[in-house]
């Protein structure tokens, strides 16, 4: 293997403060280094930033909120025209503020994000004080479609989430208000956020291998894990504690989706938090699949404390196993870096 390509490889393993550990216990990195290493990775100024960037992105939610509820609050008292023209001025200024500052700034972004929020608030006020008889979904869907374009260009985590609460509710509302499902069948909603969050994810995974910046912070692949994971087992939680033939799609979506993450990121794309997702997500169905049997389906009468201390003893267990699991599988991902350090960067013929 030539020399760039295990440079290539090398560049590949993150820098952080554990692999700085681990290679100051191996004796690879004496104390001045390993100091070294750790204000490099973590500068002491570093927190006033991230408490600074907090309480400015808190300080825009609390006054967006503030918005919200004020208008909720003197809603007859206030003219319409008052209304919008409030929401109008303010989204503006907004506006403003962002080209101002410039997207490439944290304040820009945030008075964007402003901005985004006020599009929802005018679309709502607007249709009560005209009448429009527009649906629910009909509003969040038209508020998703027109601050896409701003989520593209303003590359800004927070606002990306916004839009993405906001179609999750267009989705479900217009398959509520439609009445695409009935009874049981309501079930396969949640197939369809699995599919609408999965489509998402496999697009941030795509921009993430092709250099995209602004998504590469992992909590933002943790967040539409946990959401797509928590589409898949609510409709596997039914068919097990009330099965209906109307589940049973449900129920292999459910299972393959939750399988195929386990395999993902465990082996695939390595990551330890959307892992150890995918463990509590097994650990869970399972967990119901032994109290459904031992509260239904063995000796019904009686023994109830038993049965509960049987359960906590089984929970206590389970969740212990999985535990072990995940660190039994950090450690193997470990071991498998340092040997690639230790090689440096050359893999095994």
């Amino acid at each position: 293997m030539s020399e760039e390509t295990a440079k290539i490889d090398l560049e590949k393993i993150p820098a952080t403060r554990q692999q700085g550990s681990r290679r100051y216990f191996a004796g690879l990195l004496d104390q001045d280094a390993r100091l070294l290493a750790f204000e490099l990775l973590n500068p002491e100024r570093l927190w006033r930033l991230w408490a600074s960037r907090l309480l400015l992105v808190l300080g825009a939610a609390l006054i967006l909120t503030g918005i919200v509820f004020f208008f909720a609050a003197n809603w007859n008292s206030l003219p319409g025209l008052v209304k919008l023209a409030g929401i109008e001025a303010g989204l503006l200024l907004c506006l403003a503020g962002a080209w101002l500052y410039g997207l490439e700034h944290l304040s820009g972004r945030v008075l964007l994000l402003g901005a985004g929020v006020l599009v929802g608030v005018f679309l709502a006020v607007f249709g009560q004080v005209y009448q429009t008889g527009a649906d629910a979904w009909e509003i969040f869907a038209q508020w998703s479609a027109l601050i896409f374009g701003w989520v593209v260009l303003a590359r800004f985590v927070p606002l990306w989430g916004v839009w993405l609460a906001v179609t999750n509710l267009a989705l479900g509302l217009y398959v509520v208000q439609a009445g695409f499902f009935r009874g049981a069948e309501m079930i396969n909603l949640f197939v369809m956020y699995t599919f609408l969050n999965g489509a998402i994810l496999a697009a941030r995974e795509l921009a993430c291998v092709r250099g995209v910046s602004w998504l590469q912070d992992q909590w933002t692949r943790l967040l539409l894990v946990l959401a797509v994971l928590c589409s898949l087992v609510i409709p596997v939680f039914s068919s097990i504690v009330n099965f209906e033939e109307e589940f049973v799609l449900s129920l292999l979506i459910g299972l393959a989706g939750g399988s195929f993450f386990y395999w993902f990121y465990r082996f695939r794309t390595r990551d330890m938090w959307c892992f150890s997702a995918a463990c509590l997500f097994w650990a869970l169905i399972i967990e119901v699949c032994v109290a459904r049997v031992v509260f239904e389906g063995i000796d019904r009468s009686g023994g109830e404390e038993l049965k509960l201390l049987f359960m906590a003893i089984v929970t206590i267990g389970l969740f212990a196993g999985a535990c072990w699991h995940v660190m039994k599988v950090l450690k193997e991902h470990a071991g498998g870096t340092e040997k690639t350090v230790a090689t440096g960067g050359k893999k095994d013929a």
